[in-house]
């Protein structure tokens, strides 16, 4: 096990057999096809909570007590989910195969299968290790007593807290306007979101464990952008969680149902995000880019964040209507009318293993503990800032050994 284990962590990805390019091709559409439905119709992804198809149906056909929410919305809930879902379907098909297509002949097909394979399999390794993290999560719940609704975490902890936000906090402003409460609502709840994406370029752990290998690639295709291992998860818990505390304090209701659709609505421009060759459009297009600047986490304005020019490091962090948070704080960056460099930043030459791609952090927090005996050291290095480099370190990602 140990050589095994040694040799999927050394060996380095090369060159794509020619017998391989087609494969590549039919996989990617297989794919893209595969995994938006499971995301977007079923559940997989947490922007996707509380709801997918099947409970959606169900309401639908059965009928049955909605979530709180807008009693003028309820009667037509179930029809603009299922048309919104199956919006972001399309559009979020389309663009992945597009970018496949028009990424080809942007760096040739050789050197983009080559490409694609090294992050591809980063991103399965990365979505894997993300599910085994939650269902953990899930066995330690059960093992507490907690009973499982059903088998999508994401959505069972959302219900979760939409029953016990109803139950126990009051409505202390009760706002008359139903679309300022809203309003309210997305922008207070977005705070924490801004925060701990803002934090994940701040503290050396949290960089180095989960969110590193997500800006390590140089040339982004959505299927190749490795997850911040687990991060998105973690992000969603605290925006549903305030949301959902925050609507209650502000309406009568806790606006279930409105913030469904409004991640719902969001999530088919997320697919801009990371298609590099998408970007020109992404920046012209008059209404992905508005409604991407609207999000403030969408389009463009996350690809910025990508950006590998030194300074970049920590613009653009998203969340909150129009970049509110980030023209408060002063993280804001209008896009560039062209694509910036993209990766880690002045792009170091990095290991083409996806293994290192997605753990080396983990590894290298793990070398650094053990070799830095000073609990003073070993605090630093949990706790310091990702700009603090402990007397003894190593490094497992970037190939010349420096940052």
């Amino acid at each position: 096990m140990k050589q095994l284990l040694h040799k999927y962590w050394n060996i380095e990805y090369g060159e794509v057999k020619p017998s391989y390019l087609g494969i590549i091709a039919v996989a990617i559409v297989l794919i893209a096809v595969v995994y938006v439905s499971a995301e977007v119709l079923f559940g997989v992804h947490p922007e996707s909570a509380p709801f997918n198809l099947t409970h959606v149906w169900t309401f639908f056909t059965k009928g049955g007590d909605l979530p709180s929410g807008s009693s003028s919305l309820k009667p037509w809930f179930p029809q603009l989910w299922v048309g919104l879902a199956m919006l972001c379907v399309a559009i979020r098909i389309t663009v992945i195969i597009a970018s496949y297509i028009q990424s080809k002949k942007v760096l040739g097909e050789q050197a983009f299968a080559h490409y694609f394979v090294t992050y591809f399999s980063s991103f399965v390794i990365a979505t894997i290790a993300s599910f085994a993290l939650l269902f953990g999560i899930a066995g330690i719940l059960t093992l507490s007593g907690y009973q499982l609704a059903n088998t999508n975490i994401a959505q069972d902890v959302f219900l979760g807290i939409e029953g016990w936000t109803k139950s126990h906090i009051p409505s202390l402003f009760n706002v008359k306007s139903y679309w300022l409460a809203l309003g309210i609502t997305i922008s207070v709840a977005s705070l924490p979101l801004y925060f701990v994406h803002w934090l994940s370029h701040q503290s050396r752990f949290v960089w180095y464990v989960f969110h590193r290998c997500h800006h390590c690639p140089e040339f982004l295709h959505p299927l190749a952008a490795p997850p911040a291992f687990a991060f998105e998860f973690l992000l969603a818990l605290p925006f549903g969680l305030v949301a959902l505390i925050v609507s209650k304090l502000v309406y009568a209701e806790p606006l279930v149902m409105e913030l469904s659709l409004y991640f719902l609505l969001g999530y088919w421009l997320e697919i801009f995000n990371h298609s590099i060759v998408h970007y020109p459009f992404a920046h012209k297009n008059f209404i992905v880019r508005h409604l991407s600047h609207f999000y403030g986490d969408r389009g463009v304005y996350h690809l910025m964040h990508h950006s590998a020019k030194d300074g970049d490091q920590v613009i653009n962090v998203g969340a909150g209507p129009f970049m509110m948070w980030d023209r408060l704080f002063g993280t804001y960056r209008a896009p560039y009318d062209e694509a910036p460099p993209l990766g880690l930043t002045n792009t170091p030459p990095i290991s083409h293993n996806p293994f290192r791609i997605i753990f080396s952090g983990i590894v290298q927090i793990g070398y650094e503990l053990r070799m830095n005996k000073s609990w003073r050291v070993r605090f630093k290095i949990i706790f310091g800032s990702i700009y603090y480099k402990p007397p003894i370190t190593k490094e497992f990602l970037i190939l010349d050994g420096t940052q």
